[in-house]
């Protein structure tokens, strides 16, 4: 029998979550996978990627977990002091730990903090559980909250909040949540990730075939845009709930993730691949005039999660983890020639790891900016951005030339430093919105969705990512510095208490920006390890089921983010070769964009 026609049927109970018209339901169910070993290209929501555990890595499946939660009942409430008492609340462990001050990146840019943003948010979303607003309304306690309500208690006499009471905050849905208590299996609950955890642009493609029929054109296949003042555009979202809209005629955006109206930059992010697949498809359809819409979608979809792939592996991760710790474990191998990369492991589990999502890769918001500056083609500004101004507000995006200005600006201005300062934005004017003086606090929402999750503490992780396990504070003087060892001493009642998202961050950054032998280090390491050795469909291996060619590969290594924005920008002209690092007079000056690489397609003409 010819092996590539065999189908592995599995059987798998209780993991076929649905999304009906946008909203997530979870139900027990047994579903029949039928997976074709010589399928070519990888599914929309992530299945059959591995043929012996067909939902590894599939949207709507659980989060990993390194080490053991520390649910304070055991299965899934959130965490206690081990004292027995309340851990302090996250927003007085915010403003006594984290400094309300702005410091700027000595290297990256704000390229480097948003591609961070669009790539975490390629890997993991979390299914929410209620309207989040309803647990704490105009900051204070609501009566009778719905029991998924998770609110962060703000304490007497905050610097900002004074006379509140709360910040709103809801659960997640885990597995026993959501009634499937017969997928449950490891004694504690564990949180459901929404989307694929591959690096396969689930933002701009979606993670189901509905969702994806909503923005595919059907047509040379193309994804649906719409044209205005000489440029093109994700289509209308007629549901606004999305966007914090002033009008009904307000421009909001619908692709592949419903976080894309969020920032300016992390929408240009979205509307730069997306465009980029058009030119792609474009393309193919010129030299391949018989292919069909499929054929042209999928070729054009596979090469732009190549050059995506290739990006983050090559360009974006060694600026965070440092070259030679990636060479080292195995995960900067070859960025250029036509070898292949064969470490494709089925044994490999590619989800996403709960203190990845949870704590570690939330290290980036310490990195965000929160004035951003709009620039013209010789990098002079024109204009300022406040963050809170401009959140939800994908409106000013398409304003006159704003989309290449604030793109200059992203590409161009310094991120905040990751340290233990975070920009007053996001701090205190967080969702403010226009009628409201102050907003959120973004790191206390990071710290109790650490709780939430039941995330292990910073201690427990100092133990498995190698570091002596800490018997006094003093003791995590090895990789936290003396100010901060004191801040933390003020807040928590134990070292064992100390959150993972709270340590981690205050760890010095070493040789990189995440440097090695610190927790975060750790987890990013093995979390990037089983993204690729994980994913039959990496675009490296020769083992996938349709690899690309030799001269194929030695293309693909030319894949740049800044030349992702040449070629999609419509009016960027000057590029540095790297987007993530700051221009300077030396190897990463200001060019022309004709002067940076290109992928030459013509290799895929059939």
């Amino acid at each position: 029998m010819n092996q590539s026609l065999i189908l592995t049927i599995i059987i798998v109970t209780c993991v076929d979550y649905c999304f009906m018209q946008g909203e997530e339901f979870c139900q027990s169910v047994t579903s029949t996978i039928r997976c074709n070993p010589a399928d070519q290209y990888r599914r929309i929501n992530g299945r059959c990627n591995n043929l012996n555990r067909p939902f590894a890595g599939a949207a709507a499946t659980k989060l990993a977990r390194l080490i053991s939660p520390r649910y304070s009942d055991g299965v899934s409430e959130p965490p206690v002091s081990v004292t027995g008492s309340d851990l302090p609340s996250a927003r007085l462990v915010s403003t006594t730990c984290f400094t309300d001050n702005s410091v700027a990146d000595t290297k990256l840019t704000l390229t480097a903090m948003n591609f961070a943003h669009f790539l975490t948010h390629d890997m993991s979303f979390g299914i929410g559980n209620i309207n989040v607003n309803g647990c704490c309304t105009n900051r204070t306690l609501v009566s009778n909250p719905d029991p998924s309500c998770f609110p962060i208690p703000i304490p007497s006499g905050d610097p900002i909040h004074p006379r509140e009471e709360c910040f709103s905050f809801a659960r997640n849905f885990f597995d026993t949540s959501a009634g499937c208590t017969d997928y449950q299996g490891d004694g504690f609950a564990q949180q459901l990730n929404r989307v694929t955890a591959f690096l396969d642009l689930s933002v701009v493609y979606s993670n189901n075939n509905g969702d994806l029929a909503k923005i595919r054109s059907y047509i040379d296949g193309k994804m649906i845009v719409e044209t205005r003042n000489g440029a093109t555009w994700p289509p209308e979202n007629s549901d606004k709930s999305d966007c914090n809209v002033e009008s009904p005629t307000e421009t909001c955006y619908i692709g592949g993730d419903k976080r894309m109206n969020f920032t300016p930059h992390l929408t240009i992010m979205h509307i730069l691949f997306l465009r980029e697949h058009n030119r792609i498809a474009d393309s193919l359809k010129a030299m391949n005039p018989t292919w069909d819409d499929d054929k042209l979608f999928e070729e054009a979809r596979r090469i732009n999660i190549a050059q995506y792939q290739y990006i983050a592996y090559y360009e974006f991760l060694p600026q965070i983890l440092g070259l030679d710790n990636m060479k080292n474990a195995g995960l900067y191998v070859y960025d250029q020639g036509s070898a292949y990369v064969n470490d494709y492991d089925s044994n490999a589990d590619p989800s996403v790891i709960n203190e990845f999502t949870g704590a570690a890769f939330r290290y980036f918001h310490t990195m965000i900016k929160g004035t951003l500056n709009l620039l013209n083609e010789q990098r002079a500004i024109k204009d300022t951005a406040r963050l809170s101004d401009v959140i939800d507000r994908p409106v000013y995006v398409e304003k006159d030339d704003n989309f290449q200005s604030f793109t200059r600006g992203m590409a161009t201005q310094a991120s905040e430093a990751r340290d233990a300062n975070l920009d007053p934005e996001i701090q205190s004017y967080l969702f403010r919105r226009s009628e409201r003086q102050y907003g959120d606090d973004l790191k206390a929402l990071d710290i109790q969705r650490d709780r939430d999750h039941g995330i292990g503490s910073y201690n427990d992780m100092r133990v498995a990512a190698g570091l002596s396990r800490a018997t006094s504070f003093d003791d995590l003087l090895d990789v936290i510095s003396s100010t901060h060892v004191n801040n933390l001493k003020k807040v928590y009642s134990n070292v064992n208490d100390i959150d993972l998202s709270v340590g981690g961050d205050l760890e010095y950054p070493r040789d990189s920006t995440v440097g090695h032998g610190t927790t975060y280090h750790y987890i990013f390491m093995n979390q990037f390890k089983n993204t690729r050795t994980g994913d039959r469909f990496w675009f490296e291996s020769s083992s996938s089921p349709y690899p690309f060619t030799g001269q194929q590969l030695i293309e693909l290594r030319k894949s740049s983010l800044s030349r992702i924005i040449c070629d999609n920008s419509n009016g960027v002209e000057l590029m540095q070769p790297d987007s993530f690092v700051i221009a300077n007079s030396g190897d990463n000056a200001y060019v022309g964009c004709s002067s940076i690489p290109t992928v030459d397609l013509s290799y895929w003409k059939a």
